[in-house]
């Protein structure tokens, strides 16, 4: 069951003998258990691919171009540079462009992309576009298959975004958090943590092992079925 930040916050103080409160800001304490639910919520979402926060969006033009649509293959900063300084800059289908680093990228500008990267999480750059279709990136001609990171509302009657099935290792990580930083360790409370996160780690495992296409019985040597991970990640 899902509950509000308050009802997490006075749930976690009972289990403490602690004063009761209505509201996250009523007393010291309180605040203090707020910002640790807080902080266990931030290292869920993040630690985990959550298929409630699956996105399809299209990216933002900022540069220069994608024509139709294909599948971009991700490589990692150093390997996607190698790509680059293996071309010529005198080629006459080879510009260079400035990293805002000031390091020059060698972009080829007669192909669509085939590879891309990211330096710091916030822009994708391309290694090459097709100047006779753009002569800028189209954002309206992409697909981008994301994870939204969740908003926290740092309010009482804000409800954490997690999925119900979620919740109950939720509440049990901020509890065994909160009694290791404000009380002392209660076995109780860290064994159904542990408990819950071996569940959660096995949810989140057959979520992501889900098969993407009829693999029509197909299966490996030693007799498992094939698997592909449904979600798109870097690594």
């Amino acid at each position: 069951m899902r509950k509000t930040l308050i009802e997490i916050v006075q749930d976690i103080m009972n289990d403490m003998d602690s004063d009761k409160v209505n509201s996250i800001s009523d007393t010291v304490e309180s605040q203090q258990i707020a910002q640790t639910v807080r902080t266990v919520f931030e290292s869920m979402v993040t630690n985990r691919t959550w298929p409630h926060l699956n996105r399809l969006d299209t990216l933002v033009s900022v540069s220069d171009t994608a024509a139709k649509y294909a599948k971009i293959l991700y490589l990692e900063t150093d390997a996607f540079m190698d790509v680059l300084n293996a071309r010529k800059e005198t080629e006459s289908n080879v510009t260079e462009y400035a990293h805002s680093s000031g390091v020059l990228m060698k972009i080829r500008t007669d192909k669509e992309p085939t590879y891309w990267t990211t330096f710091n999480d916030d822009y994708i750059v391309f290694d090459s576009y097709d100047s006779a279709v753009d002569t800028t990136l189209q954002g309206a001609k992409s697909q981008a298959f994301l994870q939204a990171m969740p908003n926290w509302t740092h309010e009482d009657s804000a409800t954490p975004d997690l999925p119900e099935e979620a919740f109950a290792s939720f509440m049990a990580e901020a509890k065994s958090t909160c009694f290791a930083l404000y009380k002392e360790v209660n076995q109780k409370i860290e064994q159904e943590a542990q408990r819950q996160r071996r569940w959660l780690a096995r949810k989140s495992w057959a979520a992501k092992g889900g098969i993407r296409r009829p693999d029509y019985g197909r299966t490996t040597y030693r007799g498992t079925v094939h698997r592909r991970n449904p979600l798109f990640e870097k690594n």
